[in-house]
């Protein structure tokens, strides 16, 4: 959908049993969709195809933006460890895995005590495997901008509300 009816597709709600249910308009194609979740120091987006043509992916083409609320655009780049890993289609009725690095502004660094260690100075130390510092209250969106021109934008979900 082009950039200026982004704000036309709002998420109404999210439960773990019907999923998301969303507004949107015609612009829209709800046959060509993703979602993604924080993984370490990543960000995994997964594309979903259920239209009926092949989609085209290009690594070197293909763009991933972080918009955040100060109306900044951040480019994620690709994991360099995952990059061999990068698809080159998404067949119709499957989907694919994409791996973004996060910028370092997203990532927090948790000292935690080392056990047995009497120099103070020592005491703490960074723990490489922390939880990353994501703050969704500062990001607008993720744009998946593809080779072929087609553009999908991942929203927040708001959490999960259960119905009793």
């Amino acid at each position: 959908m082009p950039e200026e009816e982004y704000h036309n597709f709002k998420i109404r709600a999210y439960t773990e049993e019907t999923g998301i249910t969303y507004y949107s308009n015609n612009k829209m194609n709800p046959n060509l969709f993703a979602w993604a979740e924080v993984e370490s120091k990543n960000l995994r987006v997964v594309i979903y195809n259920a239209t009926d043509e092949t989609i085209n992916l290009n690594r070197n083409e293909d763009q991933y933006t972080l918009r955040l609320a100060d109306e900044s655009d951040v480019l994620l780049p690709l994991d360099m460890i995952k990059l061999h890993r990068y698809p080159v289609y998404i067949n119709p009725g499957t989907s694919v895995e994409i791996f973004l690095q996060l910028p370092q502004t997203f990532w927090t660094n948790v000292e935690k005590i080392i056990p047995g260690n009497r120099d103070e100075q020592n005491l703490r130390q960074y723990d490489e495997n922390s939880s990353i510092n994501f703050d969704m209250n500062s990001i607008s969106f993720v744009k998946v901008e593809l080779k072929t021109r087609k553009i999908i934008y991942l929203k927040s979900v708001p959490q999960s509300s259960k119905r009793n």
